[in-house]
């Protein structure tokens, strides 16, 4: 009978284990944008067979605005042609710069409403083959180096965001397709680690 206890105990560590390391979590740190494949903002790489249109978002997580998101501004690149539509009532000061750049300067009418992740783009990436493609977030021309929101209630107020790698050199890789997803950065010790698990 302790045999089976023990084994039942042992299995269930391990499932649990097992469980844990399968599941995703959104960005840790405060005022992060990114591109996910999911708009719980858990999954920044995707594999899939070509001839495709990937479907991906660009989500602000974590903001510290409890009041939501007024604007924003911020680059999205890559070396395949991205197309992309605008949520809520925002419009873009920006046309597309290239086919391979997107700039946004977005202003909304009503406020994006706050959540742990916030979806401010959907962007469409029609691919051809399976070779690996990178996508890249970039600063809006003329606002310095950062990508930045303001709060719902304060438009004059900029507030930076961090890309979800946490890396604040530009571009910043934070997407990719049929490849591994870039890996956040700035982990410096066991508790960070434990921490995404919470």
């Amino acid at each position: 009978m302790k045999v089976q206890k023990t084994q039942v105990l042992v299995l269930s560590i391990w499932l649990l284990f097992l469980s844990s390391s399968a599941m995703s979590q959104i960005d840790p740190y405060p005022d992060s944008i990114g591109i996910y494949f999911d708009e719980g903002a858990t999954e920044n790489s995707q594999y899939i067979s070509a001839p495709a249109t990937v479907h991906a978002y660009l989500i602000a997580t974590r903001i510290s605005s409890p009041s939501g998101i007024n604007s924003w501004g911020g680059g999205v690149s890559s070396y395949v042609q991205i197309f992309s539509t605008i949520r809520g009532d925002g419009e873009n000061a920006f046309e597309n710069v290239t086919d391979f750049m997107q700039q946004f300067d977005v202003t909304f009418s009503t406020p994006l409403l706050f959540s742990s992740a916030i979806v401010l783009a959907d962007l469409y990436i029609p691919i051809t083959d399976e070779q690996a493609i990178d996508l890249f977030l970039e600063p809006l021309f003329g606002h310095g180096d950062t990508l930045f929101y303001t709060n719902g209630t304060d438009i004059t107020s900029l507030q930076p965001s961090v890309p979800c790698i946490n890396i604040p050199c530009y571009p910043a890789r934070v997407a990719s397709i049929n490849s591994d997803g870039p890996v956040m950065s700035n982990i410096k010790n066991w508790g960070d680690i434990k921490s995404l698990y919470r």
